[in-house]
């Protein structure tokens, strides 16, 4: 992991971060050793250079309020990591940012390690999980887990959860222990309960504080904060303002051994405020520009209750006006002080499963040491390869090689064929006589849909499954195909879907579909199981259809 001790002090004027549904609670000080932190738990969205967003300017916003916190968790806050760390010291944005922490007082910090370049060449992955944990006070333990995937969506950038224990000062000189893990999960395939990455997260706490605690590991008794964005909506469109079912399954799921864990916006108002509003007003000329069909909530801070919460609220971080975007991300921060003491004495186990890292003196950044082929001795050699090539092979050449293999490497990325399901039946004798049906060997890619119990769940794992494949197509006016893509499809559904719950609908109402066969009557057909509409075709002469429709 990384630290570095820096001793800096600085004072910024605070940025208008617009911050709403504030609790404070007020408490008297007990005796013995406490301590006070301010936390942010932020997805910043600041992804490697070359993908645009105005990402440089907005970290220059950012730092601006920085000194309203003692620890920072941010999430997609990525790595150039495909190039050499002696190329990234001067162009990656979350070197400079973390530089930039450090300045302000942010001396201690931990960050997601960087994949080694086999791992890059082998499973195609350009970038470390973005996690950062910054703190003005010192870091005692640090570990961090990367989540395994198998997906083609979701394998060029992993997500994973980052753990920091931080030495928070108390009033008596002396310190006073915090856990803090720092989550991003990718957007979950069904209901969260059976996420694999939540049951890993819940393990890798688990596993922290059985290496931490020897004794009375009760996770309820030990000051301990969970953050980040969760890919998990808490605002449910047909549950009347109550937490939505996901969210219940991801609390549920996520309660490590002794359990306690609760949302602190949730717990002070009784209801989510929306963290990814409907509209996002976000860098327009940036890829991850996004239009948000409802309300979302996906970020959470979750605390236990030996960490006592003093005060709550959401954050904005609200640009100038005269910037073409204004708000700094497309999440708003979650924000809480929190009141701890030392009542849990902490004995390590012995017989740990996992080791944890020890930050014992200022060290390195992680880049420098996660990464076997990013040392001092390393960066010699993308220096020398030009100069070896030039000897060897001339510059039309060089030229050629580089568009085969950057032909090769976009038709790999973005072209990929569905299985033929043909080859996986197995036709025999009973069959042919009728005994028996078909024998259906699914391939391995279809094992997510096992235990699909609807449609509409179907619909969902598939399109997690496949998001970048062809789905729906239809000839355009010169008789060519034009295809869009599951996710494509997907966006559709959602679009229409909630427009119609916007109109009145809810579950269970039945709707009349007079239409011919396109790609339109798909998508509302798709629309509707994902909404629990049912579709009602109407077969008949078009006058009487209309007397129909308007007799309504």
């Amino acid at each position: 992991m990384s630290l570095h001790a820096l001793q800096t002090d600085g004072i910024t004027e605070s940025l208008d971060s617009h911050a709403n549904h504030v609790h404070v609670k007020e408490t008297q000080d007990a005796h013995g050793r406490h301590a006070q932190v301010r936390v942010l738990s932020y997805n910043f969205n600041i992804l490697p250079r070359g993908c645009g967003g105005f990402q440089s300017e907005r970290i220059n916003s950012f730092l601006k309020c920085v000194n309203e916190y003692d620890v920072l968790l941010f999430q997609e806050v990525y790595a150039a990591t495909v190039l050499p760390y002696f190329v990234q010291k001067h162009v990656c944005y979350q070197k400079r940012f973390v530089d930039e922490l450090k300045d302000r007082g942010f001396t201690h910090y931990v960050i997601s390690r960087q994949p080694s370049y086999p791992t890059i060449l082998r499973e195609s992955v350009h970038s470390d999980n973005g996690l950062i944990i910054a703190s003005r006070f010192p870091i005692a333990h640090c570990d961090s887990h990367t989540f395994d995937s198998s997906e083609r969506s979701s394998s060029a950038v992993r997500r994973g959860c980052l753990f920091a224990e931080v030495m928070a000062p108390s009033q008596d000189g002396g310190s006073v222990p915090i856990l803090f893990f720092n989550v991003h999960l990718r957007q979950a395939e069904g209901a969260a309960a059976t996420s694999l990455q939540v049951m890993e997260t819940r393990r890798f706490i688990d596993s922290v504080i059985g290496t931490l605690y020897a004794e009375n590991n009760e996770a309820s008794k030990i000051p301990l904060v969970v953050a980040g964005d969760f890919n998990v909506n808490g605002i449910g469109l047909h549950d009347g303002g109550q937490p939505a079912k996901p969210f219940t399954e991801l609390v549920q799921e996520l309660q490590p051994q002794g359990g306690g864990l609760s949302d602190v916006i949730l717990d002070a108002y009784g209801q989510h405020p929306p963290t990814r509003p409907s509209k996002l007003f976000f860098p327009s000329r940036s890829k991850l520009n996004r239009d948000s069909l409802t309300p979302q909530r996906q970020d959470f801070f979750f605390v236990t209750p030996a960490a006592e919460v003093r005060m709550a609220c959401i954050r904005k971080f609200v640009a100038s006006s005269r910037r073409p975007y204004v708000y700094l991300s497309d999440h708003f921060g979650v924000s809480a002080t929190l009141g701890v003491w030392a009542t849990q004495r902490r004995e390590p186990s012995k017989t740990a499963v996992r080791p944890l890292t020890t930050v014992s003196m200022p060290e390195d950044i992680v880049h420098e040491h996660c990464n076997p082929l990013l040392s001092v001795r390393m960066e010699f050699v993308p220096l020398l390869l030009p100069a070896c090539a030039a000897m060897y092979f001339n510059s039309l050449m060089l030229y050629g090689l580089g568009i085969i293999w950057f032909l090769l490497w976009w038709f790999i990325s973005r072209i990929y064929a569905l299985s033929d399901e043909r080859q996986f039946a197995t036709v025999t004798s009973a069959i042919v006589e009728g005994k028996e049906a078909v024998t259906l060997l699914h391939p391995k890619e279809y094992a997510l849909l096992h235990e699909v119990k609807s449609l509409a769940e179907m619909w969902q794992k598939t399109v997690c499954l496949h998001r970048t494949l062809r789905c729906l197509g239809q000839n355009n006016e010169t008789d060519q195909p034009e295809w869009l893509t599951y996710a494509a499809v997907d966006a559709k559904v959602r679009e229409l879907g909630s427009g119609l719950s916007a109109l009145g609908l809810v579950p269970g109402d039945v709707i009349g579909v007079d239409c011919q066969a396109s790609r339109n009557a798909v998508i509302l057909e798709l629309a509707c199981v994902s909404y629990g509409f049912t579709t009602l075709t109407l077969v008949g002469k078009s006058n009487a259809l209309r007397t129909l429709i308007d007799g309504q």
